[in-house]
């Protein structure tokens, strides 16, 4: 498994979720394009369609907590089975200083000698999202 979390010190968690939750706004900050979405507010059941590298991903909520966090099923991913992320953001208190903890997990089932590219990628990937998400919600 892959993941990686960032505290966003002075940066309100709705702030976080806003963006995060957004299947508008996926492009912005997690590497992926928007190709298909059929829905007003993300739910338990939707589907989307994201294009990664050229490559189109099946999406579908699996969980959902507003303004907390949510997991996805992918769909199409090469190389792996049964592969899911979830994102998750929570409020943070630390020493006086508020803010926002994102997390990031990606997991799925692949061979034992692809496993260490996989999750290689995965960590540059979820690594590159949470830079870019702290820079739009900073």
């Amino acid at each position: 498994m892959a993941w990686d979390e960032a505290d966003l010190h002075e940066t309100d968690p709705a702030a976080v979720w806003v963006v995060m939750a957004d299947p508008d706004r996926l492009s912005q900050w997690a590497g992926v394009q928007l190709v298909h979405w059929s829905g007003d507010l993300p739910k338990v059941g939707d589907d989307l369609t994201v294009n990664v590298g050229g490559s189109d991903i099946a999406v579908s909520v699996v969980d959902w907590e507003a303004g907390r966090r949510y997991r996805v099923e992918l769909k199409g991913v090469r190389f792996v089975n049964g592969a899911q992320l979830e994102c998750a953001v929570e409020s943070l208190v630390e020493s006086q200083r508020a803010g926002a903890r994102v997390k990031i997990q990606f997991g799925a089932t692949t061979s034992r000698w692809r496993a260490p590219l996989v999750r290689m990628m995965a960590q540059r990937r979820i690594n590159k999202a949470i830079s870019t998400l702290r820079g739009l919600v900073d």
